[in-house]
């Protein structure tokens, strides 16, 4: 009797897939890597009276950031666009290129209209006071 399934031929077939497969993606992704989306971490923190926000985003202008919020939930986009290196050969080019989006959704309601944000040494910080009737607050009981 002849056996017909023979597993190390299945496993090299895999194998080849496999690696057909991850050398595709690859590619994909040189070519897209200048213009793609991504998405920076995001740091959030919390104290009694504000949420803190704040993004490592090196390389950007004041300009080149909007920061909005809509329905208790904080937008921050911004784009960086590849500089021009006309007669240059890139031989490595790590550092990603294109719009930037991260939302943050907050627990409670926060004061839209007291939201600052400043940016220094390629960190935006976004400070949002939580709204007056969310913060903890001493109930005085009366006595009668």
């Amino acid at each position: 009797m002849r056996l017909l399934f023979n597993p190390l031929n299945d496993l090299l077939s895999m194998h080849n897939e496999f690696n057909r497969l991850m050398n595709r993606g690859l590619a994909d992704q040189d070519e897209h890597q200048f213009s793609s989306k991504w998405t920076p971490a995001v740091d959030v923190y919390e104290s009694e009276a504000d949420y803190r926000v704040i993004l490592d985003l090196p390389g950007f202008e004041k300009d080149d950031f909007s920061v909005t919020i809509h329905e208790n939930t904080l937008y921050v986009q911004a784009e960086r666009n590849m500089p021009e290196k006309r007669g240059l050969v890139v031989h490595r080019n790590e550092r990603r290129y294109g719009k930037v989006n991260r939302a943050v959704q907050f627990p409670v309601l926060v004061k839209a209209d007291a939201i600052t944000a400043s940016y220094k040494n390629g960190v935006l910080e976004i400070v949002c006071p939580k709204a007056e009737e969310v913060k903890p607050r001493q109930i005085q009981i009366n006595v009668e």
